[in-house]
């Protein structure tokens, strides 16, 4: 019998509710997050934890990549169960270190019914829009 199918379904829909909420909290406070001109290529951005020792800094990156894998894992499982799956998914990927992350993100952002509403959020919590080249 697998996992899945094993457990009760009042934990199943307990699970979904949690992510749910979670991500509704998450979500806006990961886009205020981001510096208004993090997506213009003249920007320099410095390494990750960068002013940390190199022991703690690979720590939080290995920490960082494993919570984008887990995210990203549990978005795929999402598709079939309740939860906002690919939103899940977008997050994990977003934390991951892969090659072309950077400009797959920009390419996102590019298009106006992702920008909007993240610009709609950072200035309804009072901070600038996203600066776009």
């Amino acid at each position: 019998m697998s996992l899945i199918a094993s457990l009760h379904p009042w934990i199943l829909g307990a699970l979904s509710v949690a992510m749910f909420t979670g991500s509704l909290l998450f979500v806006p406070w990961a886009v205020v997050q981001i510096p208004a001109d993090y997506f213009k290529s003249t920007t320099t951005r410095p390494p990750l934890w960068g002013n940390h020792p190199p022991l703690l800094r690979m720590t939080m990156i290995v920490m960082k990549n494993l919570l984008g894998l887990l995210l990203l894992l549990t978005g795929v499982a999402m598709l079939f169960l309740p939860g906002q799956g690919v939103l899940t998914m977008v997050i994990g990927l977003l934390l991951l270190d892969v090659p072309g992350k950077f400009r797959f993100e920009r390419w996102l952002l590019s298009h106006k019914l992702v920008l909007q509403p993240v610009n709609w959020l950072r200035i309804k919590r009072n901070h600038p829009a996203l600066q776009l080249d």
